[in-house]
């Protein structure tokens, strides 16, 4: 990558990582340690040489960023395939904001984007959160849900997650409180009280703004801040 500074070339790496992200975000995931008005700038000059495309987002009209033909064409990608569905953009979009703010939680150690995981399992989760707390390594399985899917196809979800090993949590994150009991009388209906405890839910949206880390719900049936329970 001539002419680029490592920074952009980390920012460039990120972005192929998860496809879609903010400033904020990157400027997380890069660990980058200036102002956000230098990451600005950084991201500016990528756009201005076709290395990335940005567009303003639903929520808080910031700009996020996704890489053109030209960015990818940079990375060296080992023959990863990388593509970017319309329709699920926002999703994705949100997926890469979720894992930034959680990255920041005591005792993550790792954020992995779906893009990376090979488990061989029909269930893909959107992101992978890894930690460690008191010596003890947990991975937690990531699923957004912005849209009311069917109960069939949530139930088979459910189940998978409720037996398998790859995982030992799962968080669910929902833009409403509906979505989120909905949800919470599915997992009591179907699977046992035991399995119930490896499931988070939790509601991000507080007023017109998102708060993953202060987003609030139950697990193990209790009330809770999300990022209470990882201090």
């Amino acid at each position: 990558m001539t002419n680029l500074t490592y920074m952009q070339n980390k920012i460039i790496h990120e972005l192929f990582r998860w496809r879609i992200a903010d400033g904020e975000t990157l400027k997380k995931f890069c660990g980058y340690p200036s102002d956000k008005k230098i990451m600005a700038q950084l991201l500016l000059r990528l756009e201005c040489q076709g290395i990335l495309q940005s567009r303003m987002s639903t929520w808080d009209r910031k700009k996020i960023y996704n890489l053109t033909p030209k960015g990818v064409s940079l990375v060296d990608n080992g023959d990863r395939e990388y593509a970017i569905h319309e329709e699920i953009f926002w999703h994705t979009a949100l997926v890469s904001k979720a894992s930034g703010d959680l990255s920041e939680l005591a005792h993550v150690t790792q954020v992995i984007p779906e893009y990376e995981i090979h488990y061989d399992t029909q269930t893909i989760p959107d992101a992978i959160i890894r930690g460690n707390k008191a010596g003890i390594e947990f991975s937690i399985a990531l699923e957004m849900e912005l849209t009311k899917k069917g109960k069939a196809r949530f139930i088979d979800k459910i189940k998978t997650y409720a037996l398998t090993k790859n995982f030992d949590y799962v968080l669910y994150l929902f833009p409403n409180e509906k979505m989120k009991e909905d949800l919470s009388k599915l997992i009591s209906d179907n699977v046992s009280d035991l399995q119930k405890k490896r499931f988070m839910l939790f509601s991000f949206k507080n007023g017109r703004g998102l708060h993953f880390k202060k987003a609030f719900g139950t697990f193990q049936d209790q009330e809770i801040f999300l990022e209470k329970i990882f201090n």
